[in-house]
């Protein structure tokens, strides 16, 4: 017989044995086991039938001042954080804010990420929310609203109140946007600061307050920037910044004793700033202008020198927008802008402002200005008669203005009328040549042409191409050539014409006489014009 074991011995052989042949059921049990319990440390998720999206144009505003977060739909990387700032003792510390889950239908902000060793914060007159971020690249996008009605349903919307003294930091450095950013109804941001970032979607803030002011330097926005109805009592600071989108800063005031500064700024086709108010000076130095801008009915307290602005390459002009602003406050260089005049601008208000501009050149010498100005407001002055004018008027005011533009630029290149002149005795010296014998036997014969040279007018078979020539010209291809000059110089520069030796026997040519004879008179005027003023 066997040697038989002690039963505590028996008993450890069956718990082996039981527990080999049970592993895969125990461990199968665990795993549903962790799978159950797995959401009381799982990240915050979305409650089930509530789709995340922006409600923010949803929210109604409210007299009661609060704050709405919406948090990413995402964990933020490593790098970036929410921040809860103690300003009175210069401190501050890392936050997690949660929407509902099926754990909790509230949203709350604590010190820990786990629901289960939540601490509340709350706002006193020295704290402040902060989003501080450095070399980051942020996917998901970051949603902070303002003007949150949530008094009607706490339960569900629970966010923490704030008053006008509290508010919102965004300190960002080399950080990389991929989703947009919306600051929009906050009382205050107290701080926004963002240097070398990356926004690839939309930035919009529409904040009441920016008590210490704005900057975002040497960052890059993709697409539109929306900085609209702000109050920035601080500095605003955009120095070296892209705007490859539309810029918009409307109805904004810039109230701080600082300069705005927007050096070296390269900006896309369009910088809306219209019913902005400047009460410090602006600086647009070195930065490139956009192919519109709209800058009506700023408000200014101090010139603004757009002279210092640059044209991008390629770029002929920038047209801007300058109705309703007072242009004595604004220093232009028009070899770089065009005037841009919304439709249904009255026509006075045109004429006012480009008679203010002109004088405001011819005081500061800016002749080039004053010229291109000049140019500009007469083609328009032009236009406005042609159009006020019945048929012929405005007949005759297009075709002076396009003969004033044309013929030398309203005046202003009296060197084009020696060229149009050149043009014009050359193409009738050529004419003229061709049909010399038909202008002097049925036109308009010039007997000192011939008589100076022993010719006369025969039958003799001396012909260029179709017209007889005058006996003097025995080798056409040069000597007519020569004469046809002569013909052309009396017609063309002669003071007087006989007309008791036109026969009129050919009314086209006779025609054509006259008009060469009377443009030759404008040229002989107009040259004259030069001589004698200079």
């Amino acid at each position: 017989m066997g040697r038989l074991r002690k039963p505590s011995q028996l008993a450890i052989v069956l718990q082996k044995k039981d527990f080999e042949r049970m592993r895969l059921p125990l461990l199968l049990c665990l795993l549903l086991t962790l799978g159950s319990i797995g959401p009381l440390w799982s990240s915050p998720q979305p409650p089930r039938g509530a789709p995340q999206q922006d409600t923010a144009h949803l929210l109604p505003s409210s007299p009661r001042r609060s704050v709405g977060l919406r948090p990413p739909g995402a964990p933020l990387p490593d790098t970036v954080g929410w921040q809860y700032v103690d300003r009175d003792k210069q401190d501050s510390i890392p936050i997690f804010i949660q929407q509902p889950n099926q754990n909790s239908e509230r949203w709350y902000i604590s010190k820990s990420n786990d629901y289960r060793y939540r601490t509340w914060l709350h706002y006193n007159r020295d704290s402040a929310l902060a989003l501080r971020s450095n070399n980051a690249r942020i996917q998901t996008p970051i949603h902070v609203i303002g003007f949150y009605d949530w008094s009607s349903d706490v339960e569900t919307a629970h966010f923490w109140e704030i008053d006008e003294k509290h508010t919102f930091f965004f300190n960002t450095t080399k950080v990389t946007f991929d989703q947009c950013v919306i600051l929009r109804g906050l009382d205050t941001v107290l701080e926004f600061y963002s240097s070398g970032s990356h926004y690839r979607q939309e930035v919009e803030m529409k904040t009441d307050s920016f008590p210490i002011g704005i900057a975002l330097e040497s960052s890059i926005l993709y697409k539109d920037f929306t900085f609209t109805e702000c109050d920035v009592k601080g500095g605003a600071y955009f120095v070296g910044s892209q705007f490859l989108g539309l810029a918009s800063f409307e109805s904004s005031n810039f109230q701080g004793p600082v300069p705005v500064y927007f050096n070296g700024v390269i900006w896309g086709d369009t910088v809306v700033m219209s019913e902005a108010t400047f009460r410090s000076q602006v600086d647009f130095d070195s930065s490139v202008l956009p192919r519109y801008w709209d800058f009506s009915y700023v408000t200014l307290d101090t010139l603004v020198d757009l002279t210092v602005t640059k044209l991008d390459s390629g770029q002929d002009s920038c047209q801007i927008n300058l109705v309703g602003t007072d242009l004595n406050k604004v220093k232009l260089d028009y070899q770089k802008y065009r005037l841009f005049f919304p439709k249904g601008t009255a026509t006075e208000e045109k004429r006012r402002m480009y008679e203010t501009l002109l004088k405001q050149f011819e005081t500061n010498g800016y002749r080039d200005s004053y010229r291109l100005l000049d140019m500009e407001y007469r083609g328009f002055d032009y236009r406005t008669r042609a159009d006020e004018s019945g048929l012929l008027g405005h007949v005759w005011f297009r075709v002076a203005n396009w003969v004033d533009r044309t013929w030398w630029r309203y005046g202003y290149e009296k060197g084009r009328i020696f060229a149009w002149t050149g043009g014009l005795f050359g193409g009738f010296w050529l004419l003229n040549f061709l049909f010399l014998g038909l202008l002097h036997e049925q036109v308009y014969p010039i007997p000192a042409v011939w008589r100076a040279h022993g010719g006369e007018v025969t039958d003799h078979k001396h012909y260029i191409l179709w017209g007889p020539q005058l006996v003097a010209f025995w080798r056409p291809a040069a000597r007519s050539l020569f004469y046809s000059a002569l013909y052309t110089g009396f017609v063309f520069f002669g003071l007087k014409m006989e007309l008791d030796r036109m026969p009129f026997r050919h009314w086209l040519g006779t025609v054509y006489l006259f008009v060469q004879y009377i443009l030759g008179l404008a040229c002989l005027g107009y040259l004259a014009n030069v001589v004698i003023t200079g």
